[in-house]
C-alpha cells in the first residue's frame, strides 16, 4: 500500500509504514492438505486465542482470517492472520499488525491488500523480463556510485551494487 516501505527476504516480504503498521507475506507447506481454517487454527496458530476466524474467499481461492492482541515494540496492536490456499500443498499467509487507533482508511488498505493476491495473467506472465547481470571491466575513473547509475532500478542502486559485489 501507499506508504509502506517494502524489505524484500528470502523467506518472506516485511511492509512497515511510519504508523506502526506492518504486513509480513510469506508461504507455508501445507504437508497435511488441511482447508485454509483448519490450517490456520490448529496448525499455524495452534494454542492461540484467536478472535473472529472465520473463513473467506481472495479472488476465488479458499483463504480463512482470524485476529488476536499482540504489540509490536511495546505498541499494542492488532495482529490479523489470514491463510490462503493457493495449492493443495502451499499457503501464502499475511500477518499485518495494526496500531490501535488506526484510521478506517488504513484498515481498508490492508484490507485492499490480502485481497490483492491473485494469480498472474497469461499476459502478465509474458511481460515478466528477467534482469540479467553485465560484467564489464570498470576504468580508472570509475566509482562505486557512477558503476551503480548503471543499474536498471530507480531505487537503492549503489546498495543493490554493493550486495551484488559483496562490499
Amino acid at each position: 500500500p501507499d506508504g509502506f516501505r517494502l524489505v524484500n527476504q528470502p523467506e518472506q516480504v516485511i511492509a512497515v509504514h511510519n504508523s506502526g503498521s506492518v504486513i509480513v507475506f510469506d508461504a507455508a507447506p501445507n504437508v497435511n492438505n488441511l482447508d485454509p481454517y483448519t490450517y490456520l487454527t490448529q496448525d499455524w496458530m495452534k494454542g492461540e486465542s484467536l478472535q473472529q476466524a472465520e473463513s473467506i474467499k481472495i479472488n476465488g481461492q479458499p483463504a480463512a482470517t482470524a485476529s488476536f492482541p499482540g504489540s509490536v515494540n511495546g505498541q499494542p496492536m492488532t495482529i490479523r492472520i489470514v491463510a490462503v490456499q493457493w495449492t493443495p500443498k502451499l499457503i501464502y499467509r499475511f500477518q499485518m499488525a495494526i496500531p490501535s487507533g488506526s484510521s478506517a482508511a488504513m484498515v481498508e488498505e490492508l484490507k485492499r491488500t490480502t485481497y490483492s493476491l491473485r494469480p498472474m495473467t497469461s499476459s502478465e506472465k509474458t511481460q515478466v523480463k528477467p534482469y540479467r547481470i553485465d560484467l564489464f571491466t570498470a576504468g580508472s575513473s570509475d566509482t562505486v556510485a557512477s558503476v551503480a547509475r548503471r543499474m536498471p532500478f530507480t531505487t537503492l542502486q549503489e546498495q543493490r551494487f554493493r550486495v551484488l559485489n559483496n562490499m
